[in-house]
């Protein structure tokens, strides 16, 4: 199968395009592993899932403890809040 200029200049265009993408997409992927070691000091996207996984558990107890003391408050001041 033979490809005319005009082919061939629409096929190298489109993968010069693909090219520039996918070196965008390489330097914002550096970048972002960049903020992730700076701010989180996570070496890698394991570490990173790892570390949001114990924060996802902090939330789920501190959540647990809000709500245990807010309803010990609302119960020990009931009185005072229903005037």
């Amino acid at each position: 199968m033979a490809i005319n200029l005009k082919q061939y200049n629409k096929w190298k265009k489109r993968v010069e395009e693909l090219q520039t993408e996918a070196d965008k997409a390489e330097g914002k992927l550096e970048q972002l592993m960049t903020e992730l070691k700076d701010d989180f000091e996570c070496e890698d996207l394991e570490e990173a899932e790892d570390l949001l996984e114990g924060l996802r558990k902090d939330e789920v107890k501190a959540q647990h403890a809000y709500e245990k003391e807010s309803a010990k408050f609302e119960k020990e001041w009931e009185e005072v809040l229903n005037e």
